[in-house]
């Protein structure tokens, strides 16, 4: 088994049960019809499954891209570490702080063209809001920068695509934005092309950010920069704007 897939794995577990506060409140707020500890157990087996493949795919094609995961890469193969964490984890919180600041003011100003709901935070406190940084900046970006962009960079050299790693961060960036549309349909907001363009642009803008992260710094740049930026637009914005 190789260590760096064993190593994200778990990581993607713990960072499912460290967001589970906030997951468990986003699924109340819609009152399924079902318990919702059952749902967010059945989203957590779902997306721990789903983080294996994406584990496994960025385990395989990461290197061919060029990209990598050096410091996470370094501990679960006992190898020394690169140095100078801090100064990536510095530069990452700050890309993503202004990423969630230009993607809540473009927001503000398309609002008036989509449902209210829309822009609600989940109706809870501001740490268990904050604990979306955990959901965000681990599985997701081990789901669509370690596992979806390595495997559309792959596909995309294969067949003779020019500068294939941006072809291949924005499919990710907007198919990081269609995934979030399940859960506006789940949230009983109506799925009109307003709202597709509002839910496609702010995630994709994003995304596309997070992935010019990984290529810069590193899956680890990219965990960083998201979860700061889940940090503001989940519990810090929604506070200041309240």
């Amino acid at each position: 088994m190789n260590r760096t897939w064993a190593l994200l794995v778990a990581l993607c577990a713990a960072g499912i049960a460290l967001a589970s506060p906030f997951l468990l409140a986003e699924i109340r707020a819609v009152h399924p019809p079902m318990s919702p500890a059952a749902l967010l157990a059945l989203q957590g087996v779902q997306a721990l499954v789903l983080c294996a493949l994406a584990a496994y795919a960025g385990v395989r094609f990461a290197p061919r891209a060029g990209l990598d995961a050096p410091w996470l890469r370094a501990f679960a193969e006992r190898r020394q570490r690169p140095s100078a964490f801090s100064s990536v984890a510095i530069e990452a919180a700050a890309v993503g702080s202004v990423t969630a600041i230009a993607v809540t003011a473009i927001a503000l100003m398309l609002r008036s063209s989509v449902p209210e709901g829309l822009s609600h935070p989940v109706p809870a406190g501001f740490w268990t809001r904050a604990s979306s940084a955990f959901y965000g900046g681990i599985v997701e970006e081990t789901l669509l920068r370690w596992g979806v962009l390595t495997a559309l960079f792959a596909l995309a050299r294969r067949i003779g695509v020019r500068a294939p790693f941006w072809s291949s961060n924005v499919a990710a960036a907007l198919l990081f934005g269609a995934l979030h549309l399940p859960s506006v349909a789940f949230a009983r907001i109506p799925i009109t092309g307003a709202v597709i363009a509002h839910v496609l642009l702010g995630n994709g803008i994003a995304g596309v950010v997070f992935g010019w992260m990984f290529k810069r710094r590193g899956l680890e740049g990219a965990m960083v920069a998201h979860g700061a930026a889940d940090v503001w637009l989940q519990a810090a914005l929604p506070a200041l704007l309240a």
